[in-house]
């Protein structure tokens, strides 16, 4: 127990950030198919707490003071912090982009869009390049948000848990500043 106490909050976050990658969120699950997320339901702490990296938080903090939760749970926030505006800069640079694209392109072609690519895309060796790049793109940003996104969803985790463990222990931090991820 004092090897836990003597460590720095910042190698111990670093030790927390390695029990939730992102890739493990990454996974498929059952939103997959039904488009509705797990967390939808009933159950949502049960599917939160059986995260692989979950246990290993919880035994990690019985094993800290209160000062270095309450420490940690600061770093959980500011990571959530973070997550979140990736998130959101993820977001709009992937859909904002495209649709600009999309837009500056429809107003330099003659006509409309879809004349203007009917006419530059005459062969089907040209088609198949085209509807090749246009399926990559639209794979990379998938990609690209279901990473921003899995990323967010595990620094909530990291956050929840951590204050889940800490109301165990008579430490009650709120949520008062929830609305805060929410509002810029």
């Amino acid at each position: 127990m004092d090897d836990i106490q003597d460590t720095s909050a910042a190698s111990d976050w670093a030790e927390i950030e390695a029990l939730f990658p992102v890739g493990w969120a990454m996974r498929p699950n059952k939103a997959w198919t039904n488009g509705i997320s797990t967390r939808a339901g009933r159950g949502r702490l049960s599917r939160m707490l059986n995260n692989p990296g979950a246990g290993p938080l919880a035994a990690k903090l019985d094993q800290m003071n209160d000062a270095k939760i309450k420490a940690l749970r600061t770093y959980a926030a500011v990571n959530l912090e973070q997550a979140a505006y990736g998130f959101r800069a993820t977001a709009v640079a992937n859909i904002t982009i495209p649709a600009l694209v999309l837009t500056i392109s429809s107003q330099l072609a003659s006509g409309s869009l879809g004349k203007f690519i009917f006419g530059v895309y005459d062969s089907r060796a040209a088609w198949v390049g085209f509807l090749s790049t246009t399926a990559f793109v639209i794979i990379m940003i998938v990609f690209l948000m279901s990473y921003a996104l899995a990323a967010f969803n595990q620094a909530r985790d990291i956050r929840h848990i951590i204050d889940l463990r800490a109301a165990e222990r008579g430490i009650y931090f709120g949520l008062e500043d929830i609305d805060d991820l929410h509002a810029n």
